[in-house]
């Protein structure tokens, strides 16, 4: 065994028994709220098992609502206008772990992971804004902007409000994101086992969805569209005016409405059905 290996596989003992002592910390049900002193942030990151509650304000500010002796155990941190929350220890039976964050326009991105929930009562007026949620994690937004971008993966779900000049979005991975879009330009890629359902419009679609991941728009119209459907993908496509299609593998793409149609490509075991509206 090399010197590097044995390194190795001492730093992944060691670890193991630092997680194997640690202990869950248990909130003493007495709820408090602090204020963090923060502002200034245009990215947020969320990380363990924490609820984040977005509202707009033009002053920046962090809030943390917890048990008492839980406090400071949730860490909010400051880098170079990277806001990060997260945990320092293992949290177990509380009453609360609630974070509330005030936003304005300046957010440019924001990333959850292990269980996190963002969420949003009211619509957040922002700029432009990439979304990136891993590892079960869990979006409730709605937003008003010019541009968005969506990265989802691992399990993750969305369920987002979104009203936008452009939406560009890629899920995988079991992913499943549910949205009501209105939109001049909405793209969008599904691997793996993604499921997309959309409601509302856009000017201009262009989808590719692989692997056994599905598209659900029936009741998202398009005026005009680019659809690529490959392996065992199946897709519900709702296009007015001109659709533009390629079919592949064993895919299916179940069409409503009339619209002109170029086939681009029709291969293998594809099926093309027309589907009427109800």
């Amino acid at each position: 065994m090399t010197n590097s290996h044995k390194t190795t596989v001492f730093i992944i003992l060691l670890s193991t028994l630092i997680s194997s002592a640690q202990v869950k910390l248990k909130g003493d049900k007495i709820v408090t709220t602090e204020d963090r002193n923060i502002s200034e942030f245009t990215t947020i990151e969320v990380i363990d098992n924490l609820n984040v509650f977005l509202v707009y304000n033009e002053k920046q500010s962090v809030e943390v609502e917890a048990d008492s002796n839980l406090q400071n155990s949730i860490l909010t941190e400051l880098n170079n206008g990277i806001l990060t929350i997260r945990t320092s220890a293992i949290i177990g039976r509380n009453k609360a772990l609630n974070i509330h964050l005030k936003v304005n326009k300046n957010i440019q991105e924001i990333n959850a992971y292990n269980n996190a929930k963002v969420n949003s009562k009211n619509t957040l007026a922002i700029n432009d804004l990439t979304i990136n949620s891993y590892d079960d994690a869990v979006f409730n937004l709605k937003l008003n902007l010019k541009n968005i971008e969506i990265h989802g993966t691992e399990k993750s779900r969305l369920n987002l409000e979104i009203l936008s000049e452009v939406v560009a979005v890629r899920i995988e991975n079991s992913c499943n994101l549910t949205a009501i879009i209105d939109a001049k330009e909405t793209s969008m890629v599904g691997l793996d086992n993604a499921i997309t359902t959309l409601k509302g419009t856009s000017n201009s679609l262009e989808i590719e969805f692989s692997g056994d991941s599905s598209y659900k728009g029936k009741d998202f119209i398009a005026a005009n569209a680019i659809v690529k459907s490959n392996n065992n993908a199946k897709l519900y496509v709702h296009v007015t005016k001109e659709l533009n299609l390629l079919a592949n593998n064993s895919s299916e793409v179940h069409l409503y409405a009339n619209p002109a149609i170029a086939l681009h490509g029709f291969y293998d075991k594809a099926l093309i059905k027309k589907r009427e509206l109800d």
